[in-house]
């Protein structure tokens, strides 16, 4: 049986999406007969920083900052940070193979040199390509050159790659390289929805900040319940009503125009966010057209339709290419949202069709983000590696 380790920067227990693509990510290694285990980057609770998460072995390598340091303090863990990773790992020689989730450059290349000298395959999980003006001092920091030597220079020297879109496939190519979206970890439960006749309801579970567009949607409920001569509200998870109002405040939006179109629930729990998403008819998941969004995939938008909640998003990227208007999702490409959003609305409540929409929604989650869809692709990736021992029934 192979041994596997995943590390990077991901934390056990919490339900984020870094966590959950490691997990996902290692079942599939599991079902081709591997033991895998995750040594992720959480301040441990336990001495030795030993756990054991879902059955799985965990070591704890304690690499995220824990207090407040200064600028310099600060660069220094940015740029070293993986280091003790590194030196556990020559203490813990019996993986075959580690893979390595949105890692560091300086990490990467250390563990690409590990790898060579200790006898370990070493795989790229990569998910992510940030823009310069999203990172810690912008598109001239530290962390933007940082970004831009790991995925020009440094990702390219890993042989086995997975990635998480079309775009990161392109990047790799020429490499073994298998594209693997965000996965459902258990099959969601079928949720009833309330009727849509009376008021038409969206959620938002995330951080809006500079990746998903936000604001625009708020500014566009006004007009939409005007058009559709009903109530709409809008449920946000990851937000409370003070850091909302700061965010439109700063776009010059009056708060008070919104107070009854917007509820806020701020962090809540998994389950908190699946009631949201029982209750609420539609997702919402607007992106810039830029290569951040073209080279990821958004996990709430599987989340959305394991709910059997269809999307009302944008054309950006492989969501863009995967969602099919009217039938599990709305595309708004306009830059008057409200408009075409609300023509859109109108033929779904006039033609009865919603029902089937949310059927297209859970049919969609089962084809495309289930571990079944891709145990082949993942299977012949796995043997070029060279690590497909047996597989499992």
């Amino acid at each position: 049986m192979n041994k596997v380790l995943y590390t990077g920067s991901f934390r056990f227990p919490e339900g984020d999406a870094a966590a959950a693509r490691v997990y996902a990510v290692g079942q599939l290694f599991e079902r081709i007969g591997c033991k895998v285990s995750f040594a992720g980057w959480e301040k441990s609770e336990h001495d030795d920083g030993y756990y054991s998460y879902k059955g799985h072995d965990c070591h704890s390598q304690e690499e995220f900052r824990e207090r407040e340091l200064g600028p310099v303090g600060r660069l220094l863990g940015f740029m070293f940070r993986g280091f003790k990773t590194l030196r556990w790992l020559r203490s813990h020689r019996d993986y075959e193979v580690v893979i390595a989730y949105n890692p560091p450059a300086l990490f990467s290349v250390g563990l690409l040199l590990s790898g060579w000298m200790l006898g370990f395959r070493v795989v790229l999980d990569s998910t992510e390509w940030y823009e310069g003006e999203h990172l810690p001092g912008g598109r001239f920091g530290p962390a933007a050159a940082e970004n831009w030597v790991r995925m020009r220079l440094v990702y390219p020297l890993f042989n086995h790659v997975i990635c998480i879109s079309r775009l990161l496939e392109r990047h790799y190519a020429g490499r073994n390289v298998v594209n693997i979206p965000p996965l459902m970890i258990n099959p969601c439960d079928d949720i009833p929805k309330p009727p849509i006749e009376a008021c038409v309801s969206f959620v938002y579970a995330g951080e809006a900040g500079k990746k998903d567009l936000l604001l625009p949607f708020i500014q566009a409920l006004p007009e939409v319940s005007k058009q559709l001569q009903r109530p709409v509200l809008l449920r946000i998870a990851g937000l409370n009503w003070d850091a909302l109002c700061q965010l439109m405040t700063t776009q010059g939006m009056e708060p008070d125009t919104y107070r009854t179109l917007v509820e806020c629930h701020g962090r809540i729990s998994r389950d908190g966010v699946r009631n949201l998403y029982g209750i609420s008819h539609f997702s919402i998941l607007f992106r810039e057209d830029k290569r951040y969004a073209r080279a990821g995939f958004p996990t709430k938008a599987m989340e959305s339709w394991s709910y059997g909640c269809p999307i009302i998003t944008n054309s950006v990227g492989d969501l863009g290419a995967l969602a099919v208007d009217m039938v599990d999702a709305v595309i708004v490409n306009d830059i008057h949202i409200g408009k075409r959003l609300s023509e859109a609305l109108k033929n779904i409540i006039n033609g009865d069709i919603y029902p089937l929409m949310c059927a297209a929604s859970r049919a969609k989650a089962k084809q495309k983000f289930t571990h079944d869809s891709y145990h082949h692709a993942f299977a012949s990736f796995a043997e070029r590696l060279g690590i497909l021992a047996c597989q499992k029934p």
